[in-house]
């Protein structure tokens, strides 16, 4: 330790304390995953860009979905698999849930840990996540100082919380540009497929819908594989905007362009594409992830930053300092 480093340990022994993080700070990106090798380039695009905005962070990527997860570890063990997949990175064989990571973060030392969920929206697999992160966040120790997690963030579906806020749904539409456009120019209808719930109502993407139409017109689109607006009224709404017989662009409205993607949207018996090519359009699939396309993926960057700001200041309170 330097004079100067001396000195300020001994003048300011609390603030030197913040500064002087023993392990640096971590960045969980907590996907719901997906078993389709070819579909994990989107979120390593996603893990690319966020490392390049946090250069000095360690940053780690988990799957929510126990199925998924299984499905690659029973991969990992069948040798024929590795040999027609040589691209897939050997992670994948292992990957580990948001909480294995969070243990194994908090092993190696107490850091800032902020985690980020890679989601569209709001729904089931955010509570669960937020539960989780809430929970950790509240654990009872005798001494604050034994906290395992005393700092760490938790950033939001790239739609925000809940039915989702003006700026938030802002800055979604316009990362959804590159279709958005299309739309714009009069080259093409745009319908774009989400997930949705069979139980929960997701007024949030109604509300992005009206946002992007704002942006790029009436000819842009959204529907639902599960909950409405379903296929019957995204087939209304097409037909009203657009007669039959022009291009219609259908794109996944997803993280990952998996298995909705590859049959709800693009298949050839009962997908969105097969049922509008029968009425007469001109279908063009797009099957490249919402995480493949920067816009989007800085989506995550820059909840990460507003987590980051939020989990330190956190700290700095804790330590008795100022915060500007």
């Amino acid at each position: 330790m330097s004079l100067l480093d001396g000195l300020k340990n001994f003048l300011f022994p609390r603030a030197y304390a913040f500064e002087r993080i023993e392990r640096p700070p971590a960045v969980v990106l907590a996907a719901f995953g997906t078993t389709h090798p070819e579909a994990l380039t989107a979120l390593e695009n996603v893990e690319a860009r966020v490392r390049a905005a946090f250069p000095d962070y360690e940053t780690r990527l988990a799957f929510t979905s126990n199925q998924v997860r299984a499905r690659w570890r029973a991969r990992g063990a069948d040798p024929g698999y590795r040999k027609k997949w040589p691209k897939v990175h050997p992670r994948y064989y292992e990957i580990n849930n948001v909480l294995s990571e969070l243990a194994s973060l908090q092993e190696a030392g107490g850091r800032p840990i902020l985690v980020q969920s890679v989601l569209v929206a709001d729904g089931e697999e955010f509570r669960d996540l937020f539960n989780l992160i809430e929970g950790l966040k509240n654990l009872a120790t005798r001494q604050r100082s034994l906290h395992p997690f005393p700092w760490i963030g938790l950033g939001p579906p790239a739609l925000g919380l809940g039915h989702g806020d003006e700026a938030a749904l802002a800055r979604a539409a316009r990362a959804l540009s590159p279709v958005g456009e299309r739309a714009a120019s009069g080259e093409a209808t745009v319908a774009l497929m989400a997930h949705g719930h069979e139980r929960l109502e997701l007024k949030v993407f109604k509300a992005l819908e009206a946002v992007a139409k704002g942006l790029y017109g009436p000819n842009f689109h959204i529907g639902l594989v599960e909950g409405q607006p379903d296929f019957s009224r995204i087939k209304a709404a097409v037909e009203a905007t657009a007669p039959p017989g022009g291009r219609l662009l259908l794109a996944p409205l997803m993280v990952v362009a998996g298995d909705h993607a590859k049959n709800d949207l693009a298949g050839e018996e009962g997908g969105w594409a097969s049922e509008f090519k029968r009425m007469g359009y001109n279908v063009e699939v797009s099957l490249a992830g919402l995480g493949s396309n920067d816009q989007w993926a800085d989506l995550y960057v820059e909840s990460l930053r507003r987590v980051k700001e939020e989990v330190f200041k956190a700290k700095a309170e804790e330590d008795g300092l100022s915060v500007a």
